[in-house]
């Protein structure tokens, strides 16, 4: 009796193990895929609406126009809402060869307005 007891027992246990595993495993291959979009913001330093990045076709032509005008990598690029021109649509942020910066303003056409140098001294947008 008491070797079956034990039979029973070790069936149980293994059982039981084996459940656990399964449950386990269900909810690893169950789990949900779930992505999430972020846009960013870049906030100007004067307090004015914030500038949106610029996205596919608008991004790229943005971007071939000030690295036309200058050369370099263009770091990033977003709509202008603070500029003294009333037609400036657009700015891309350079590096030039040489390492200094560059912000290439731009119109809806993308014509370049302006090329705004910064002196690598404090913030610039």
């Amino acid at each position: 009796m008491k070797k079956q007891w034990r039979t029973w027992l070790g069936v149980a246990a293994l059982g039981a193990s084996a459940l656990a595993g399964a449950t386990v495993a269900a909810a690893a291959g169950s789990s949900s895929k779930t992505s999430t979009t972020t846009t960013a913001t870049t906030t100007t330093r004067t307090g004015q609406a914030p500038e949106t990045p610029l996205t596919g076709d608008v991004a790229a032509k943005a971007t071939a126009a000030a690295i036309a005008k200058v050369g370099g990598t263009a770091e990033r690029a977003t709509t202008e809402n603070d500029s003294s021109n009333a037609d400036a649509a657009y700015e891309v942020h350079v590096t030039k060869a040489d390492g200094s910066h560059v912000t290439v303003i731009l119109d809806k056409s993308y014509n370049v307005l302006s090329v705004e140098t910064h002196d690598g001294h404090g913030p610039h947008r």
